[in-house]
C-alpha cells in the first residue's frame, strides 16, 4: 500500500473505550543511538507537535527512547524536547523488560549490522513479558524473496515478530544497510529512487494516532500482521543537485557540482569526515549552537542561512 493509503487510514473509525483515553499512551522507538533510529524518533517528535497545534491532547503522549549507548549528545538533546531515554542491553532480557515496561506501541528499527537477528529474538520475548499492545518493524522490500545475507536476516527478524505479535505491521522499502535509506539506480532511467524520510514520520503517525490527535492504545485490527510498502520518489543526480541548490544557493559564490565515483572512494570519504576531529569538536558554543538549531526546527522557525557558511561546495556520488 501506498503512503497515501495508509494516511487515509486517520480518517476510519477506530472505536475503543473512552478509560483508554484518558492514560498517558506511550510509544518507544530502539536504536535511537543511530543514525536511522534517532532521526525517525526526533521526525515523529515533530510530527505530533505539530498536530498537537490542532488539538489538545499532545499531554497524553509519552515518548521513549531506547538505547545501548550509554553517553549519547544526540539522545541529551531528544531529552530536551521531552522523550524519555532509557538505556539498556539489547542483549540482555531483563535490562529490556524494565525499559520496556508500560509501552504501548513498540516501533523496531533493526540497524545494527551485527547481531539484529539475536537482538530481534531477546527484544520481542521481552516486549511480549511487558504485554505490549502492538509492533511496527522498519523492515526491507524483498526480504521474504531477496538472497542477500541482509535479506536473510530481515526475513529471519520479520518472522520472529509474527511468532510473537498478532499485532504487528511492517514497514517495507526503508533500510538497505546500516544507518541508510535506499538509494538504488534504476538501470533503465539511470535515476535514484529514494524513500523520504517525511513519508515514513507520516505513515507511522497514520498508524498510531486517530483523527482527532490522539494516539491509540494499538494498532488496528486491519493492520495487524500486514506488509505496507512505501512507494519511492525517483531522482537523476541533476535533480538531486538542483534541489541542494535551491536549499543552500545564498550567495552567488556557491556552486555545486556532482561526480561519479566509485564504493570504494565514497567509503574512504565517509571514513576521512568521521575521523576529523573539526567535524566533532566539543566546543560549548558548537553544542549551544546544535541545540538551538534542533530548538528552531522544532518550532518549525529554523533558517539554516544563519548557520551554513557561504563557500563553493561540491557534492559526489
Amino acid at each position: 500500500m501506498s503512503i497515501h493509503g495508509i494516511i487515509k487510514k486517520k480518517h476510519q473509525s477506530f472505536h475503543v473505550s473512552n478509560n483508554n483515553f484518558n492514560k498517558q499512551n506511550t510509544i518507544a522507538f530502539t536504536a535511537t543511538d543511530r543514525f536511522l533510529g534517532n532521526s525517525i524518533a526526533r521526525g515523529f517528535l515533530q510530527q505530533i507537535d505539530r498536530a498537537s497545534t490542532r488539538n489538545n491532547h499532545f499531554h497524553n503522549v509519552n515518548i521513549v527512547a531506547l538505547s545501548s549507548v550509554p553517553d549519547d549528545p544526540n539522545l541529551d538533546e531528544l531529552a530536551i524536547f521531552g522523550v524519555n531515554i532509557k538505556r539498556t542491553d539489547f542483549e540482555d532480557r531483563e535490562s529490556l523488560q524494565r525499559a520496556l515496561f508500560g509501552v504501548d506501541f513498540l516501533v523496531v528499527v533493526p540497524e545494527s549490522n551485527t547481531g539484529r537477528v539475536r537482538d530481534a529474538e531477546v527484544l520481542a520475548k521481552a516486549a511480549r513479558h511487558q504485554d505490549i499492545k502492538s509492533v511496527i518493524v522498519v523492515s526491507i522490500q524483498g526480504a521474504d524473496e531477496g538472497r542477500t545475507q541482509t535479506h536473510e536476516e530481515f526475513r529471519q527478524i520479520e518472522k520472529i515478530w509474527r511468532n510473537e505479535f498478532e499485532s504487528v505491521v511492517f514497514l517495507s522499502d526503508i533500510i538497505r544497510e546500516e544507518n541508510t535509506l535506499p538509494l538504488t539506480l534504476n538501470e533503465e532511467t539511470d535515476e535514484f529512487s529514494l524513500i523520504n524520510l517525511q513519508n515514513v514520520i507520516e505513515t507511522l503517525h497514520a498508524l498510531t494516532f486517530d483523527e482527532s490527535g490522539r494516539l491509540l492504545p494499538q494498532l488496528s485490527r486491519e493492520d495487524e500482521q500486514k506488509i505496507y510498502i512505501l512507494t519511492e520518489d525517483s531522482y537523476s543526480p541533476r535533480d538531486i543537485i538542483e534541489i541542494f541548490n535551491d536549499l543552500t544557493n545564498f550567495h552567488a559564490a556557491v556552486n555545486v557540482n556532482y561526480e561519479q565515483v566509485d564504493r570504494s572512494f565514497l567509503r574512504d570519504l565517509l571514513k576521512t569526515i568521521r575521523d576529523d576531529k573539526a567535524f566533532f569538536r566539543n566546543d560549548p558554543n558548537t553544542r549551544r549552537e546544535q541545540i538551538e538549531c534542533q530548538r528552531l526546527l522544532f518550532n518549525n522557525t529554523f533558517d539554516p542561512r544563519q548557520f551554513l557558511p557561504l563557500r563553493e561546495t561540491e557534492i559526489r556520488f
